[in-house]
């Protein structure tokens, strides 16, 4: 598979051997264009973020939103000022984000694969393709769950999260 940056549309690399017959490209972020929009978080990181196809949040380490795309956006039915530096079970409106322990504090917390996902990621360097993950979201009064496909990708200090589908 084949990297690409979505901003540039520079190879970054191959993240699995690349097979001709059926070419498939992950879109990412180079180093050169990284230190260039996100150095200061502003404007640029919106219009970066904006230009990846699918829906895509920036978090740190410990999961709370620094950016979002319009499509994570409409994904989560918010605006970015609601959204920033709430973590990401506040984001997605998961059950135990609403508990007294909040967002990454609770037993259920610890085995969170989007916690889990972006710590590694965060810690070691490697990316996660098309990882499942599960939420347990409050829809019309009912405990709903909601099944999703994530990457993550290390961008300096950052954390891309992609949300690649939704199950």
């Amino acid at each position: 598979m084949k990297k690409i940056c979505a901003w540039c549309y520079g190879e970054i690399g191959l993240t699995a051997p690349f097979d001709e017959r059926r070419p498939t490209v992950s879109y990412g972020i180079c180093p050169e264009c990284a230190n260039l929009f996100l150095a200061d978080q502003g404007v640029h990181l919106t219009a970066f973020l904006d230009a990846l196809n699918i829906p895509v949040l920036l978090v740190d380490n410990d999961v709370r939103v620094i950016g979002a795309n319009a499509l994570a956006l409409s994904f989560v039915q918010k605006e970015l000022p609601e959204i920033e530096d709430s973590h990401g079970g506040d984001v997605f409106e998961c059950i135990y984000a609403a508990t007294p322990e909040g967002c990454g504090k609770t037993i259920h917390c610890s085995g969170c694969a989007i916690r889990i996902a972006v710590r590694d990621t965060f810690h070691s360097g490697s990316s996660h393709r098309e990882m499942p993950a599960y939420l347990k979201c409050e829809r019309s009064g009912q405990p709903t769950r909601i099944g999703l496909l994530i990457s993550t990708e290390k961008i300096n200090e950052t954390v891309l999260l992609k949300i690649d589908s939704v199950t």
